[in-house]
């Protein structure tokens, strides 16, 4: 199963969760109250308790700091968030949200595999040298070479869409010529996927869930190794939380059963 960051929201946004940042305060009055909490109550061991809180208090502060916002504020119910963007986001909101998703597809990390190199990053020197050795002396704005133009500015500004059906029906064309291969047949998905999102009009509601799915599912695999990072730390402290609880929660039932029968 493919760790999300919803899955530590399920947690991480409870009350009782947003109160874990203030355990290292109860973990040091543990700590120092250790010499009368044991001859009195049976807990044993304090310092288990201590470290437990504070690696608990740890976990919660990074889900803090690293997870999205959207999964703060909306944990797992999607559709909540898809309800509340459509109601509170702005034109150049989702233009420039919609222009990160359909690079995304150009990028090793994103969500397809379009690159058009090996490199990671999108290289405008080297994409331009390569399209002016296709077309030669040709006007790049000519309508024959506007794809190329407009896959330029895909990478350097913010579109408005639809971007154009001219680009979306030249698309496979210019990747395959820029590469120098034909698109493959694992590619071809994402390929049509794109060219029918930036030919569809941008004020249609799927189109705009379309945005915001991306945005939420790209929200979900962000910053992964805090996200790992957290739920080891979420997982270790809630273990050894539990295990010790019982084990003294045990003893301090036996000690009163014993002070009871006395």
């Amino acid at each position: 199963m493919e760790l999300k960051w919803s899955h530590l929201a399920a947690f991480g946004n409870t009350p009782l969760a947003k109160a874990v940042v203030f355990l290292p305060l109860v973990a040091q009055f543990v700590q120092l109250s250790s010499g009368y909490l044991e001859p009195q109550w049976g807990l044993r061991n304090s310092l288990w308790l201590y470290w437990s809180l504070n690696i608990l208090a740890a976990a919660q502060l990074l889900y803090f700091w690293r997870a999205p916002r959207s999964i703060k504020k909306y944990g797992d119910d999607y559709e909540r968030f898809v309800e509340q963007a459509l109601n509170t986001w702005n034109e150049k909101t989702f233009v420039v949200t919609a222009t990160s998703y359909a690079r995304s597809h150009f990028k090793h990390w994103g969500d397809g595999s379009l690159a058009l190199a090996e490199q990671q990053k999108f290289d405008l020197q080297t994409y331009d040298r390569r399209v002016r050795q296709i077309i030669g002396t040709q006007d790049i704005n000519s309508h024959q070479n506007k794809p190329y133009s407009a896959l330029r500015r895909l990478h350097t500004e913010p579109f408005r869409l639809p971007f154009g059906h001219n680009f979306a029906s030249g698309l496979q064309r210019v990747i395959e010529t820029v590469r120098d291969r034909p698109i493959q047949e694992t590619e071809q998905h994402d390929l049509n996927s794109l060219k029918s999102f930036l030919s569809h009009d941008s004020s249609g509601v799927e189109w705009r869930k379309d945005v915001l799915n991306w945005t939420y599912q790209s929200d979900q695999r962000s910053n992964p190794i805090a996200m790992w990072i957290a739920a080891l730390l979420y997982i270790t402290g809630s273990i050894y939380f539990v295990v010790n609880t019982w084990d003294n929660l045990s003893r301090i039932a036996f000690i009163t059963m014993k002070s009871i029968a006395s």
